[in-house]
């Protein structure tokens, strides 16, 4: 049988070899890169900074001079589609499709993206629409400014899985990422909080117009 002395000499060995964590004797694992909340630089994309209203993105991205085209639809000038181009699908991480876009918008877009998938490296989207001609919430009305999509600085992500609703109607429905979300909206937070980061405004943060598929290149206010 061990004496007091001879249990004490192992046990003291045991713990010196749990305080060193030899290799041989517990694993040693990395620390995880996705700190929550994530956590980036400032990145600095090429505009002087992201406009706040209407005014302020004419002065940034340039007048689309909208003229009524083909089937009535709305269609932007030959001059202002020079600000646009194709982001191939091969420069868009965890996306399979190429995306038509303000050429301003696309170094934005594609840190923001790179970012979400550092944060969600399962978050995989099936659609993502950008430039699309017309006025703001699909309004037939001349009076209506035009949407952030006709200067093509605006994407919408997944739209059939994250569809707009009024506040004003559903006013018992959850905050963003509190108990319940989920059930009208299935953008990770992590890929809102990438988006964000880099300067993009986010429609599921509206007061009143809840729109969770929209991140636009443009502040309300």
């Amino acid at each position: 049988m061990w004496g007091l002395g001879s249990f004490i000499g192992v046990l003291r060995d045991f713990v010196k070899r749990l305080l060193v964590a030899e290799p041989s004797f517990i694993e040693i694992r990395p620390i995880p890169k996705n700190v929550w909340p994530p956590k980036w630089p400032p990145f600095h994309g090429g505009l002087e900074r992201i406009p706040v209203g209407l005014a302020e993105r004419d002065a940034c991205y340039g007048d689309p001079k909208v003229s009524i085209g083909a089937s009535n639809r709305l269609k932007v000038s030959r001059e202002y589609a020079r600000n646009l181009a194709t982001v191939a699908a091969s420069r868009i991480p965890n996306y399979h499709r190429r995306v038509y876009m303000a050429t301003k918008a696309a170094p934005y877009f594609i840190e923001a993206m790179r970012r979400a998938q550092e944060a969600c490296p399962d978050w995989t989207p099936k659609r993502i629409g950008c430039f699309n001609p017309r006025r703001m919430r699909h309004s037939s009305d001349p009076r209506t400014p035009l949407s952030d999509h006709t200067y093509g600085i605006a994407f919408d992500i997944d739209s059939g899985q994250n569809r707009a609703w009024s506040r004003k109607k559903h006013p018992e429905r959850p905050q963003p990422f509190k108990e319940g979300w989920d059930e009208f909206s299935d953008i990770p937070e992590g890929v809102v909080l990438a988006f964000e980061s880099v300067g993009f405004e986010w429609g599921g943060r509206w007061k009143s117009y809840i729109d969770p598929h929209h991140f636009s290149l443009r502040k309300v206010k």
